[in-house]
């Protein structure tokens, strides 16, 4: 389905991100914002570039048990787990809304396969208000997620099978910050078909409880 035309930023921070433009180069990334729209209760959506989406998978995800989110002196730590409702529900109930948020969109995929990206891949393309997509290959807090984000070969694979699918969306690659060699994950994606990269997902990290001798995350 053809995306709807997003109407033009004027202002001195009005940015271009693929075509798309932004009011200002803000953006609420993945996992921070809710699925789409929760946040407009505590930030005017009007005032930012734009939303990315939790990450959504083909199938529902619990997440993590908790806890899940800590803070620390150094900012904050979170093993999610990629929790959502997954491509069917999401599809079917929250994308619609999309096109009616006052800035840009942008629809986080994740997966454990490459039919896992393509079906929700396809699920965002044909949504109303995403004219982008961000391949989330790099979630460092689930079993299997870094797979194709350390594997440049795989990652190519990945992002060539995807690319079809996106028949009218842009597509940018989340890259892992730990992948053995960032410059080889960034360059397969561009071969493969990413039109623009994102850098880059959260980093690895830990706190230890002094007193139980276990990670403060569960």
């Amino acid at each position: 389905m053809p995306h709807a035309p997003t109407t033009p930023h004027a202002g001195p921070l009005a940015v271009d991100l693929l075509g798309v433009p932004l009011r200002n180069p803000v953006l609420l990334a993945a996992g921070t914002a809710g699925y789409l729209d929760e946040m407009d209760g505590a930030v005017d959506l009007s005032t930012v570039g734009g939303v990315v989406t939790k990450s959504i998978t083909a199938r529902p995800r619990p997440g993590n048990r908790t806890w899940r989110i800590l803070d620390t002196r150094a900012g904050m730590l979170n093993a999610i787990g990629l929790a959502n409702m997954g491509v069917e529900h999401y599809g079917a109930h929250v994308a619609p809304r999309a096109a009616s948020l006052p800035c840009a969109v942008i629809g986080s995929v994740a997966g454990f396969s490459i039919d896992d990206y393509i079906a929700v891949a396809a699920m965002f393309d044909d949504a109303e208000g995403v004219p982008i997509v961000e391949l989330n290959v790099s979630c460092p807090n689930v079993h299997g997620g870094t797979v194709f984000g350390h594997d440049a070969p795989k990652l190519r694979e990945l992002v060539a099978a995807v690319r079809p699918v996106l028949a009218s969306t842009k597509m940018l690659v989340k890259l892992a910050p730990d992948a053995p060699d960032i410059v080889a994950t960034a360059r397969a994606s561009v071969e493969a078909g990413a039109d623009g990269l994102t850098i880059c997902n959260t980093f690895p990290a830990m706190a230890i409880d002094v007193d139980t001798r276990r990670p403060r995350l569960a």
